[in-house]
């Protein structure tokens, strides 16, 4: 029986090619085969958010069709941030202002509401890597094409970022460091087996990290994430079980070095979190392992179920039939040398090939 598990890109040195693409269409600014830098900008476009609706009524306490007479602009003017739209005196002699919460233009006033249209806001989306521009898309944006590693993750809180990587545990199996957090941090992707505790996150927004990778983290901290600045990559599990030992000695060994963190995923076009790390192209690429690599004796793969989520080896022995799990149920399965030496049988459902 032939099994065709699924596949974590760790890749420490390979071709990498990602669209960096607009939400809506704009303008291009790059020209084939230019270099570009992580900061560079390769397309723009303006972006018109929606309306903004005040209830002037209510805010006022007044009938609709009173508020015109607190109103202090006119159809089509154009407003500031800050400027004052709405003046209603007190008994006092004094007067309650409002303030218009958005740049834009009072589009209408209907039934004691006013539609504000906000200014359209600018987009602009950066290449996020060193590389060269391999293809371009017409009004939408670029493919970057770029050398180096690639570490594909489980889960990310949405955000991208660059910075330098610094390592922020002692090993894969350690929690992140009060101690990692110094005041190079501010420039820093940090990288830790895991973090268990909010007050580290919080730590590391006080300290303008530029993004944090770990192994595992609870869910929820997971939860709460989207709440950072900063881009939070998991690449491994949902707890507190640590990080793989390929993924942490590769980022171990590119400790210093630029990297690019991509957080958002979209299970359904098969994107994942990942990590990239442009290097220098001075050697031959390693290809990425394709969909529907037969699993075979002698790959490494990782658990993904209890009681050895996490933990890495190589299979040692395929079985055509069923065995008893580690939770005594009857599946298909193989053997899986781990890394201390320890053989265990893993079902297939419970792997995830790294290559």
């Amino acid at each position: 029986m032939d099994i065709f598990p699924s596949i974590t890109h760790v890749n420490p040195f390979t071709a990498i090619k990602r669209e960096r693409l607009l939400p809506s269409p704009g303008e291009v600014t790059m020209r084939l085969g230019q270099q570009v830098s992580p900061i560079q900008i390769v397309a723009r476009t303006r972006e018109q958010p929606q309306f903004v609706i005040i209830n002037a009524s209510k805010l006022l306490a007044v009938p609709p069709d009173e508020v015109v007479r607190y109103l202090l602009i006119e159809e089509g003017q154009t407003l500031a941030k800050g400027t004052p739209i709405l003046r209603k005196p007190t008994r006092l002699g004094r007067a309650k202002v409002y303030k218009s919460p958005t740049e834009g233009i009072l589009y209408h006033i209907y039934n004691g509401r006013l539609v504000v249209q906000p200014s359209p806001q600018p987009i602009e989306i950066r290449a996020m890597m060193h590389g060269y521009i391999h293809n371009l898309i017409p009004h939408r944006g670029v493919v970057v094409e770029a050398y180096g590693a690639l570490v594909q993750a489980i889960w990310g809180s949405g955000k991208e970022n660059i910075g330098k990587l610094k390592q922020g545990s002692a090993d894969g199996e350690s929690a992140l460091t009060a101690a990692a957090i110094d005041k190079e941090a501010h420039a820093s992707i940090i990288f830790a087996g895991y973090v268990a505790e909010a007050v580290m996150l919080d730590t590391l927004e006080q300290n303008s990290v530029k993004g944090l990778i770990v192994g595992s983290m609870p869910a929820a901290l997971c939860a709460a994430a989207a709440g950072y600045t900063f881009p939070i990559i998991v690449t491994d599990a949902i707890g507190t079980t640590g990080m793989a030992k390929p993924i942490f000695r590769l980022l171990q060994e590119l400790e210093g070095r630029d990297a690019s963190l991509f957080a958002s995923s979209n299970v359904r076009d098969g994107e994942r979190p990942e990590i990239i790390i442009p290097l220098p192209s001075d050697s031959n690429p390693t290809p990425l392992a394709l969909p529907g690599v037969k699993l075979e004796i002698g790959h490494t793969v990782r658990i993904a179920r209890s009681p050895f989520t996490g933990q890495v080896g190589k299979v040692s022995r395929l079985y055509q039939r069923t065995k008893s799990s580690a939770i005594g149920l009857r599946m298909s399965g193989v053997d899986v040398t781990l890394q201390d030496g320890q053989v265990v049988y893993v079902p297939y459902a419970n792997l995830d090939l790294l290559a």
